[in-house]
């Protein structure tokens, strides 16, 4: 299972990115999912339908290795939950299917 992103600090126009809209507009063009701890992109999703597919990080503060952890553990069914749904929740010990 294979997967191609694009981080914010290391798009090559970060430093044109002027907000959350930028942000969005790229994920739309170029067909990804927006990963995010930020409400406000839920806010969007809830409002707007954008992104159009969202994947929010409801951990709370941990390091980057538990974070990376908990992904690597639930990948296969984030992979499988973005077959039918757009937004989808991790927490530390869940993921939950919003749509």
């Amino acid at each position: 299972m294979g997967s191609k992103n694009i981080t914010t600090p290391d798009y090559t126009s970060f430093r044109q990115l002027k907000s959350h809209r930028d942000i969005l507009d790229i994920a739309e063009r170029k067909g990804r999912i927006v990963v995010t701890k930020d409400d406000d992109f839920v806010q969007s999703y809830l409002v707007n339908g954008r992104p159009s597919k969202l994947l929010l990080i409801a951990t709370g503060n941990i390091n980057n290795i538990t974070l990376e952890k908990i992904i690597r553990t639930n990948l296969e069914s984030i992979t499988e939950a973005f077959q039918e749904s757009k937004f989808i929740e991790v927490s530390r010990d869940m993921v939950v299917i919003h749509e």
